[in-house]
């Protein structure tokens, strides 16, 4: 099982929880009205999609990571690799069967995650531009996924006036994500400038409109806790240029996702959403305890 939980990177799951949070909030702040029933089969849904994406990942990389990482779990044999197939596609497809329990725009925003993950995994993830682009796409899907409960959201798709609460939030995180994968060329071969800069203009851009896209201000003391932190990593980077520094500098991003949907909760919701937002800031406690409970290195 920690074999099993290690190929889904299953502690990096609760920033694919954060998202469904934040897009049932926004969405929640923006019509005055929730079903909170709708936030299982949602989250679910997500949780196994983000789980089974990280298995096919590595299915992918199986080769390559025979050559360079031959401590993960299917080149050194703990996990077999039809039980790696079977991990992720029998994830995948429960992913798809949760989504459906929320209703069907959620069944077809699942369908778009899903085809997102495979293109990602399979196709994109070497080719410097596809690749952020692809991972982008995933999570501006998984946090509409959290939006797709509301019965507003599919009309509110079509109406150019609501775009700051359909279109923004997720594409803030999707850009975000696309510059933590910039940032991830590095992770074999320590600092590259043009690595840094490309992940730098991902994530400026993504907080730059996850702040516009805001009604209130008090999102921005979240985002700019985290630029200053993925700053401060930048420069442990530039400094050592060790693959270790690029390493932390892309988990520290990752992990950070809880913290740019906690901002976009309070800058959408306003401070009476500050309980959730906390909560979901916090979701990176267990997700560092996990982490290294099961000594993963990668994000």
């Amino acid at each position: 099982m920690i074999a099993y939980l290690r190929l889904v990177r299953f502690p990096n799951v609760f920033t694919s929880l954060a998202d469904i949070a934040a897009g049932f909030l926004i969405m929640r702040a923006a019509c005055g009205a929730s079903v909170w029933e709708a936030v299982v089969p949602l989250a679910l849904a997500s949780a196994c999609l983000y789980l089974s994406g990280m298995a096919l990942n590595d299915l992918a990389d199986r080769e390559e990571d025979a050559k360079f990482r031959p401590n993960r779990p299917i080149p050194s044999g703990a996990v077999s690799l039809k039980g790696a197939v079977l991990c992720g596609v029998g994830l995948m497809a429960l992913g798809v069967v949760a989504a459906m329990a929320a209703g069907t725009t959620s069944l077809f925003l699942a369908l778009f995650l899903a085809v997102s993950i495979l293109l990602y995994d399979f196709a994109a993830k070497h080719v410097e531009l596809a690749g952020p682009l692809a991972l982008g796409f995933c999570r501006f899907f998984n946090l509409q996924l959290g939006m797709s409960y509301d019965l507003n959201f599919a009309p509110w798709l079509a109406l150019p006036s609501q775009w700051r609460v359909v279109y923004g939030p997720a594409a803030a995180v999707g850009i975000y994500a696309a510059g933590m994968t910039a940032f991830s060329a590095q992770e074999e071969t320590g600092k590259r400038i043009r690595a840094i800069v490309l992940g730098w203009c991902f994530v400026g851009g993504a907080l730059a409109l996850a702040g516009y896209c805001m009604p209130s201000p008090w999102g921005w003391a979240p985002l700019g806790a985290l630029a200053a932190v993925l700053a401060w990593r930048t420069a442990a980077l530039a400094k050592a240029g060790t693959p270790v520094a690029a390493r932390n500098l892309v988990k520290t991003g990752v992990l950070g996702i809880c913290v740019l949907d906690a901002g976009q909760i309070l800058g959408h919701y306003g401070t009476a959403a500050w309980p959730y937002a906390l909560g979901v800031a916090l979701l990176i406690l267990p997700a560092l305890v996990l982490g290294k409970w099961l000594a993963q290195k990668e994000a």
